[in-house]
């Protein structure tokens, strides 16, 4: 239930800084995407209740995977589509 997961991984990444891991050299990673979005838009608008994280330098990367899509649409483009199905990310947005 949010935002207990989103304090966990906050706490995580925030732990493996203070070891001395460097954000530049760890991707984020998470299937469907959901904890990935939300580490990204808690940096943008922290949460109350939720401890700070930290950051120096950006992360190296990010997987969000979403089942529901599929990286063709109908018409051969390349873009990430799924039928108004599931999760999708439209192509301006990527580009934004």
């Amino acid at each position: 239930m949010f935002p207990v997961e989103l304090k966990q991984v906050i706490l995580s990444i925030q732990h493996l800084l203070t070891l001395g891991f460097k954000s530049t050299s760890n991707q984020l990673d998470s299937a469907g995407g959901t904890l990935v979005h939300q580490v990204f838009s808690y940096i943008l608008h922290p949460v109350e209740g939720v401890p700070k994280l930290t950051l120096v330098s950006p992360f190296a990367g990010a997987y969000m995977m979403a089942l529901w899509a599929r990286l063709i649409d109908g018409k051969g483009s390349l873009l990430l589509a799924n039928d108004r199905r599931g999760d999708m990310i439209e192509a301006a947005t990527g580009i934004y």
